[in-house]
């Protein structure tokens, strides 16, 4: 059935012409009543109408993970976060994000799969491709109302280890547990009873553990852990992967190849094996560590430009999607034999293209998500749920919803809270706003409520001040922290000075936000880390890299960037007047100017990093 409504075909479950029961139900039962609910199930793949790619398929297993209340809940929260508030199309959510993601690994898989080299054993095949869908369709579940700045709320609350990453993985036991295999409802099968393919219907999902494992690594970027004790299987070596065991193979460098696992722990049949391989660059799919060109990011920054109205690099993705390439290169294992490792290469005619895609997410970053209304709002969102969650109310109590990575606690208990929430949403906000006034109402809840009024009336926290420098690499995630704590020590400090405003005041008033957009890889140019490919003369495709500072491979070009990371700098109020704004961009700019206006040297001196001898010698010179 096909539709040009998406939101129609997301409903919709295209009925089959029979009844398929599980597997596992009792044959003996008596059939349902015409007055029951029947599961009906569809071999056929479903069409999705998207905006972005077009019309793509949904395969029936898919269509079962997409059916369920966790995936369900992504239809309620914005991509985007508080950029709504200041683009007004930008109301995309991660539902069809991770439609959009799986669109993009299917198709890049099937390419792949297209021009496969026809060297070595381990290219990947239907078993791996399975997997990497699966990655690219679940690899969102675990994101909190508003996105990043959940995480901004969960610092705040003292959990700063908490992620989306983590409880993606534990939103995903909690899908499989919740619509599990029952007489009823055959929706998905993990583990519970070893069955043959062929006796189950074509979309119910069956996971094995070691699959289960492999999904969650190729969505977190988790690497295998290389054990030192042999193992059994000849060519093979231990390693873990969230504590589970697979054989890997690795060649003399210690890199691995690529990872064997059972076949779904079936009983062996005929025409199946009992293992598959899945190679490394499967890995890169979804979450790409190494050079940041992956199909999460290549459908976010599509989806995000077109709805935000900015410069779109939809061409550029397209292209590379196409001409991607599996490349193998011959390297030596422990057994001294020849093995074939298998990579993701790029034509290098598609330099430009994937600069463009970097600068699309450069741009993403700095138009939108720190654009200054943007990051106001947000940090008024993340106040009203600090504000919420300590009124005591349970409707609020956020903390309960939370697994500390730091004291999981049973796995029951980490089901319990998951299922509390799953029910998180972006419409949180609207419900603190809503929430009935009392008499006897908390403090706190009232600072909540105000928050969101204020936002809804757009009395947005204020823009003091903002300046951009270039990224230093002795800037950690440490140094950024206790660098705002110091600038925002000297503003105040200076602030007080012969003015009415007392520190008490400005401690709650003044806030410090430092983001450093980059083009993906940190300082480093994302490019030099991709692999690219030419044909040489037989017609083989052979590997090559752009040239490296040694002067090695190939140069595309003179033009190029130099820099690829910036420091984004900025001072907001929450509800001071002008007279405050005023004050304080006097006193910024005053000691940013007693250091030649240079402000990363305004940083080194409030963060002590100066001496008084140096600091006179420098304001002496000027």
């Amino acid at each position: 059935m096909t539709t040009s409504d998406p939101e129609e075909e997301i409903r919709e479950i295209p009925i089959s012409s029979k009844t398929i029961s599980s597997p596992l139900q009792d044959k003996t039962s008596s059939p349902p009543s015409s007055g029951s609910s029947q599961c009906i199930y569809s071999t056929k793949e479903t069409t999705i109408n998207d905006p972005i790619h077009g019309f793509f398929k949904l395969d029936p297993e898919a269509k079962r993970i997409v059916d369920t209340p966790q995936f369900q809940r992504l239809r309620s929260l914005r991509q985007n976060a508080g950029a709504h508030l200041v683009y007004p199309g930008a109301g995309h959510t991660r539902f069809e994000h991770s439609l959009g993601t799986y669109h993009l690994a299917r198709k890049l898989c099937d390419n792949l799969n297209t021009f496969r080299p026809t060297k070595g054993t381990s290219n990947g095949g239907k078993e791996c491709r399975r997997l990497v869908q699966f990655a690219a369709l679940l690899h969102d579940l675990g994101h909190g109302p508003f996105s990043h700045t959940f995480e901004w709320f969960t610092e705040e609350i003292g959990m700063p280890k908490w992620s989306h990453e983590e409880a993606t993985s534990d939103m995903i036991d909690l899908l499989l547990k919740e619509n599990g295999i029952t007489k009823t409802s055959p929706l998905l099968v993990f583990e519970e009873k070893a069955v043959k393919r062929k006796e189950m219907p074509a979309d119910v999902v069956f996971l094995s553990k070691q699959e289960l494992i492999v999904i969650k690594a190729m969505i977190t970027g988790e690497k295998f852990k290389r054990k030192e004790t042999k193992t059994k299987t000849v060519g093979l070596s231990d390693a873990t992967l969230f504590g589970t065991t697979f054989g890997v193979k690795y060649d003399d460098s210690g890199n691995p190849l690529y990872c064997q696992i059972k076949n779904r722990d079936h009983p062996q049949e005929q025409g199946i094996k009992s293992f598959y391989n899945i190679p490394m660059f499967l890995f890169d799919i979804v979450s790409n560590k190494k050079n940041g060109v992956d199909v999460d990011r290549l459908d976010y920054l599509s989806r995000g430009s077109l709805y935000c109205g900015i410069s779109s690099p939809k061409k550029s993705i397209d292209r590379i999607l196409e001409t991607a390439r599996v490349v193998q290169t011959k390297v030596k294992t422990s057994s001294d034999e020849d093995f074939f490792k298998s990579e993701i290469c790029f034509s290098y005619r598609d330099v430009t293209p994937l600069y463009s895609i970097f600068e699309a997410r450069y741009a993403e970053f700095r138009q939108i998500l720190n654009h200054p209304v943007t990051v106001a709002t947000e940090y008024m969102i993340r106040d009203a749920l600090i504000e919420a969650d300590k009124s005591g109310i349970p409707e609020f109590a956020l903390q309960d919803c939370l697994v500390d990575p730091d004291d999981r606690g049973s796995d029951d208990d980490v089901m319990e809270k998951m299922k509390k929430f799953q029910t998180l949403n972006d419409g949180i906000l609207d419900r603190i706003g809503w929430y009935p006034e009392s008499e006897g109402m908390d403090d706190h809840m009232k600072k909540a409520k105000e928050i969101v009024n204020n936002l809804w009336k757009r009395k947005l926290y204020k823009h003091v001040f903002s300046d951009i420098i270039e990224f230093e690499k002795r800037y950690t995630d440490d140094e950024l922290e206790s660098l705002k704590k110091s600038v925002k020590r000297t503003i105040i400090d200076h602030t007080v000075v012969n003015s009415e405003f007392i520190t008490e005041y400005l401690e709650q008033e003044v806030f410090i936000h430092i983001s450093t957009p980059h083009f993906g890889l940190g300082c480093e140019d994302p490019v030099k880390q991709v692999d690219f490919y030419s044909c040489n003369s037989k017609g083989d495709l052979v590997k090559r890299q752009i040239e490296g500072e040694s002067g090695e491979g190939w140069k595309f070009g003179c033009i190029s960037p130099s820099i690829f990371k910036e420091l984004h700098f900025s001072v907001f109020i929450c509800f001071g007047g002008k007279d405050l704004a005023h004050k304080i961009q006097n006193v910024i700019k005053t000691q940013i100017g007693k250091y030649g206006g240079e402000l990363s040297r305004f940083f080194d001196a409030s963060m002590g990093h100066l001496g008084a001898i140096e600091i006179l010698e420098y304001i002496d010179g000027e």
